[in-house]
C-alpha cells in the first residue's frame, strides 16, 4: 500500500473490492444527513483554527530517545511564561526561537486541553544527533574591470552538542586577498545560564597601500595573532555581552617600496570588552532590526607604536522600510594604536577607489542608502534590489612614526553610488557603479561577503 508507483492499480482494486462488497457493508451506513453534519465538524476543526489566547499551565518538552540537548534549555530558550495567556502568533515565535539554536531538525508544538480554557503547552522538538557537525562553504570575488581584482574563499567547520551542555566547536579557514584562520570553543556553562565562556585563537594577514597624496609609494603586508578567552552572557534573542583576556601580537613587513614601517614586531596581554546585538532580518540586504557592534582592548604593553596601546570600535546600522522601500543608515568609529588597523574603499565602503585606498589608526564612515525590492516587476521569486548610497569617510594614522600633518590625509572623502543586488542561493550578488570625488569612477562585480 506504500507503492506509490502502483497507485491507480491499488486504488482500483479497492473500489472493485469494495462494489463487491457493497451489499454487506450497507448495513454500516449513515444516512446522508448524518454524515453531511459529521463531515462538516470535521472539516470545521481545519477551516476554523481556534487561534485564541491561551493561559497556559504547564510547558513538557516531549522527547525522543536519548536526547543531548536537556529540556530545561529547550523550555528556557522558548520563554513562554507559565500562567499567562499567549497566543499562536507567540507560541509559532516561541518554536523557531528553539529551532534556530540549530540543535533541531524540526520544532513543533501542541495544545492539550485544560480547565477553564487552559492548555498545557507540549513542545515536540526533532532533536538532530549528539555531536553532529556542519559545513559551510562562502568567499567574496570583487573587480573594478579594470586594474583590482581580489577574491577571498571561506570554509567553516563546526561540532555541536558536544556534551550535555551544548558546548560546540568552530573552525574556520579563509584564503585569498585576506587570509584568515580562526578556531573557537563555545561552552555554555550550564543548561539554562545565559552565560557561557569561549576560547579561541585567530590568525590574520592583510595588505594595504600607503599613500603619499593620489599615489600608492609602498605596500605593506600586517599579521595579527589574537588569543584570548571570553566570558560572555547571552543577552535572550539580541545577542551577547562579554569580557575577555589575551594576548595579541602585530607584524607588519613591506612587500613593495622603499617606506618601511617604523616597527616589525609588537606583543601584549590585554583585557577586553564586547558587545554584540542584532535583530537584523538580512545580512546583506536588511529591512528590519538594527545592529550595534561595540568592541575595545586595552594594554599596558606596546602593541603597536605607542606607549598608550588600545584598540576601540563602534558600529551602527538601522534599517527602515515602508512598503517595498528600504532605507539605511550605518555609522562607524574606531581608534587603535596600531597604524593601518581600518582601511576604507571598494565597493562595499567608498565605491571609486580601490580597497584599502585609505587605512590608518583612526576611523569615521558614515553611510546612508535608498533600495527597493524590484521583484514584483519581474517573473522571478528570487529577490532583487535597486538603489543607490551616499557616503562619505576618513581614515588616517595618529601612532608616533607615523602621524600626519597634511590636512588631505585627514579630509572626509565623500562617494556616491548605484547598484543592483540579488538575494541568490549562492550568496549576495551586486553590480556597482560608484564615484569618489576627487578619486576616481569605477564599476564593480562582487559577490559574497567580505570578511
Amino acid at each position: 500500500s506504500a507503492d506509490l508507483d502502483k497507485s491507480r492499480e491499488i486504488i482500483a482494486v479497492g473500489e472493485a473490492a469494495g462494489r463487491a462488497a457493497a451489499d454487506r457493508l450497507k448495513v454500516l451506513a449513515v444516512g446522508r444527513q448524518e454524515w453531511t453534519a459529521w463531515n462538516h465538524a470535521r472539516t470545521q476543526s481545519f477551516v476554523n483554527f481556534d487561534r485564541s489566547p491561551k493561559v497556559i499551565t504547564e510547558i513538557r518538552v516531549a522527547q525522543q530517545g536519548d536526547a543531548a540537548v536537556p529540556p530545561e534549555r529547550i523550555v528556557e530558550r522558548a520563554a513562554v511564561p507559565s500562567g499567562r495567556a499567549a497566543d499562536r502568533e507567540r507560541l509559532d515565535d516561541a518554536a523557531r526561537t528553539v529551532w534556530a539554536d540549530g540543535y533541531f531538525d524540526s520544532v513543533v508544538y501542541r495544545l492539550d486541553p485544560g480547565p477553564d480554557g487552559s492548555a498545557a503547552l507540549v513542545i515536540e522538538p526533532k532533536e538532530k544527533r549528539a555531536g553532529y557537525s556542519s559545513v559551510r562553504l562562502g568567499g567574496s570575488l570583487e573587480t573594478d574591470f579594470d586594474s583590482v581584482s581580489t577574491y577571498n574563499l571561506l570554509f567553516a567547520h563546526s561540532w555541536h552538542l558536544l556534551n550535555a551542555w551544548g558546548g560546540e566547536w568552530r573552525n574556520e579557514i579563509q584564503v585569498g586577498d585576506k587570509q584568515r584562520f580562526l578556531s573557537e570553543f563555545y561552552q555554555p556553562l550550564g543548561t539554562t545560564l545565559p552565560l557561557f565562556i569561549q576560547p579561541s585563537i585567530s590568525y590574520e594577514r592583510m595588505r594595504f597601500d600607503r599613500y603619499s597624496g593620489h599615489e600608492a609609494v609602498a605596500q605593506w603586508r600586517s599579521t595579527f595573532v589574537d588569543a584570548k578567552v571570553l566570558l560572555g552572557w547571552e543577552l535572550a534573542r539580541w545577542g551577547y555581552a562579554g569580557l575577555s583576556t589575551g594576548w595579541l601580537s602585530s607584524h607588519t613587513d613591506i612587500e613593495i617600496g622603499r617606506d618601511q614601517p617604523p616597527w616589525r614586531r609588537k606583543s601584549a596581554p590585554y583585557i577586553g570588552a564586547e558587545l554584540m546585538l542584532d535583530t537584523l532580518d538580512s545580512v546583506s540586504f536588511p529591512t528590519e532590526g538594527m545592529r550595534l557592534q561595540v568592541n575595545g582592548k586595552r594594554s599596558n604593553q606596546a602593541v603597536g607604536l605607542t606607549e598608550s596601546n588600545y584598540m576601540f570600535g563602534i558600529n551602527a546600522l538601522v534599517p527602515f522600510s515602508v512598503g517595498r522601500w528600504t532605507s539605511v543608515f550605518e555609522g562607524e568609529i574606531g581608534r587603535s594604536s596600531v597604524a593601518g588597523m581600518y582601511q576604507l574603499g571598494g565597493a562595499g565602503r567608498m565605491p571609486g577607489v580601490p580597497y584599502g585606498r585609505w587605512s590608518g589608526s583612526r576611523l569615521e564612515y558614515v553611510k546612508a542608502s535608498l533600495m527597493r525590492n524590484v521583484s514584483d516587476w519581474m517573473p522571478i521569486r528570487v529577490p532583487v534590489w535597486i538603489g543607490g548610497a551616499l557616503e562619505a569617510g576618513r581614515a588616517w594614522n595618529d601612532v608616533h612614526g607615523l602621524s600626519s600633518n597634511d590636512e588631505n590625509d585627514r579630509a572626509w572623502a565623500k562617494s556616491v553610488s548605484a547598484s543592483i543586488g540579488v538575494d541568490s542561493l549562492i550568496g549576495p550578488i551586486f553590480l556597482v557603479v560608484g564615484r569618489t570625488k576627487g578619486e576616481g569612477t569605477s564599476i564593480y562585480f562582487r559577490w559574497g561577503y567580505r570578511q
